[in-house]
Order: structure tokens, then C-alpha cells, then sequence
């Protein structure tokens, strides 16, 4: 795509200033990762959180709330806890659901969680693993981490399960995985930048994958806003349109294209008659 209508950019700076504010983080689910000051229990928190964030916004949060508040993480009390012990965790969980999925899922999800920790000691190190500084984007090391934890879960897979194994392989739009790498990645004041700090202390230190290498998280709003201001010529909210969306906003924001994923997606929000994502 060689242009743009002259308004674009104009169009995208001003959701920006009006939306890029800390004060509707209560809108999107990474409020509940922000309430955690340990690395790890971000990291875990958020890996839980994005891959609840489907359907109806209000209920995301809702069900968000209620799963960490079911986990009873706190001061005192971390999400390593609940590694070694799925039974006890899957009774806390025993009735908890969001959409088509359970409190049993749950438990499966952090039993890969907690074999990416075993094995590589964070779902960071797990997933540089499968990272080359070369990398035009995060598509190569999502099919890496994504394809061991298919590998680990081969006992227990289901169709509501895999859900949250969607990956650029399938040609999914990845928007949950790409919404959980933002939130690790990029550091502002909606973005934690939980992976810059975590390499700091890794031993040798590990840099993780740079803003501009992330993939814009399309969901519904993103793909409406995508088409009306001429960022994508697909029709289809897949990894492809993800990517064209991501390389159109860098010829705006070469080095954080993602800058305006925040402001995109509570613009739609707010001014929409139905809050899917």
C-alpha cells in the first residue's frame, strides 16, 4: 500500500492524545496485571489475562477479576504456588468459567506455564529461545513457544483448550498472544515493559525482541479502524492482516508501530454500540 488518505495520520495521533490515558487502563485487562509488582507474577498474570480476553469486554474483566481473586494471589502468596499443586487449584477453580472455557483449562494453562518456568526459568527465556535478533517481527519465536507447549499438552488438548494455542502457523491473527507480548515489551504508561526489566537480572543478560518487532494485536475494533483508515486491503482479521497493519503504522511510528494500539481499540470501544474484542 503507497498511500494513504491525508487524514490518517492525523486521525491516529489524535485518538492518541485523547485516548492513551492511564485513567481507562479500567477498560482493558492489562488493569489486572498492574496490580502485581513481582516480574514473575506479571508475567504469569498476564499470560492468564490476555488469554481471557475474548468476547464481551465487561465480562473479560469480570472473569479476570474473578480468576485472581480465586487464586488468592497476594503479598504473600504468588502464582509459582500453584504449579505444584493442581488439584488444590483446580478445587479453587472448580466452578469458574469464561465463555467456553474452564476452571480445569485454567489449571492446564498453568501447568504449561509452569513447565516453560521448569525448563527455561520464565516464559521470557522459553520464548527467546526461539528468537533471532534478525527477525523482522515475533512471528518465528510465537511458532517456537507455541509449538513446544502443542508438544507438552498432547494428553489433555480439546477444541476449547487449543483455543489458546492459536498460533501465525494457523494463520491466526494471534490477537491474545500479541496483546500479552505488547503488554511485556513495549513500557509506557498502559504497557509494563515487564521483559526489559526480567533481562536485566538474566544471567547472561537477554534483550527481548524490540517494539518495533511486535505484531499489532487485530481484534474487532482494530480491524474496523484498520479498513476505514486504509492500514489494511484485507478483509480477513488473520496473521497476514496483522502484519500489513503493523508495517503500514511504522511508516508513522517506525520504531513503535504499537504506540496507537491502546487509543485504536478504546476509540472503537467507546464509541461503539458493542464492546467484542
Amino acid at each position: 500500500m503507497s498511500r494513504f488518505p491525508q487524514n490518517t495520520e492525523k486521525t491516529l495521533r489524535a485518538m492518541y492524545r485523547k485516548f492513551q490515558k492511564l485513567d481507562l487502563i479500567a477498560t482493558d485487562p492489562v488493569e489486572y496485571v498492574h496490580q502485581f509488582d513481582n516480574l514473575e507474577d506479571q508475567e504469569i498474570s498476564a499470560v492468564l489475562a490476555s488469554q481471557l480476553a475474548y468476547g464481551n469486554a465487561k465480562a473479560i474483566r469480570s472473569s479476570i477479576k474473578k480468576l485472581f481473586d480465586r487464586l488468592q494471589v497476594g503479598d504473600s502468596v504468588h502464582f509459582r504456588s500453584h504449579f505444584n499443586k493442581p488439584k488444590e487449584t483446580e478445587r479453587l477453580l472448580k466452578d469458574f468459567r469464561h465463555r467456553f472455557h474452564s476452571g480445569s483449562d485454567i489449571v492446564k494453562l498453568l501447568s504449561l506455564i509452569a513447565r516453560s518456568y521448569k525448563e527455561y526459568g520464565s516464559v521470557f527465556n522459553h520464548f527467546m529461545c526461539g528468537f533471532s535478533r534478525s527477525d523482522e517481527n515475533i512471528e518465528s519465536a510465537l511458532i517456537f513457544f507455541l509449538n513446544d507447549w502443542k508438544s507438552w499438552s498432547v494428553s489433555f488438548q480439546s477444541r476449547a483448550f487449543n483455543h489458546f494455542l492459536s498460533s501465525p502457523q494457523d494463520k491466526s491473527a494471534c490477537k491474545r498472544w500479541c496483546l500479552f507480548l505488547k503488554w511485556m515489551i513495549r513500557k509506557d504508561e498502559i504497557d509494563l515493559g515487564t521483559w526489559t526489566k526480567m533481562s536485566q537480572s538474566a544471567q547472561p543478560m537477554i534483550s527481548p525482541p524490540m517494539p518495533s518487532q511486535l505484531v499489532m494485536p487485530v481484534d474487532t475494533h482494530v480491524h474496523n479502524a484498520a479498513i476505514r483508515l486504509k492500514l489494511t486491503t484485507r478483509k480477513i482479521p488473520d496473521w497476514k492482516m496483522a502484519v500489513e497493519v503493523t508495517k503500514n503504522l511504522k511508516k508513522f511510528e517506525k520504531l513503535d508501530p504499537l504506540k496507537f494500539d491502546f487509543s485504536i481499540t478504546r476509540a472503537g470501544m467507546l464509541s461503539s454500540k458493542t464492546n467484542e474484542t
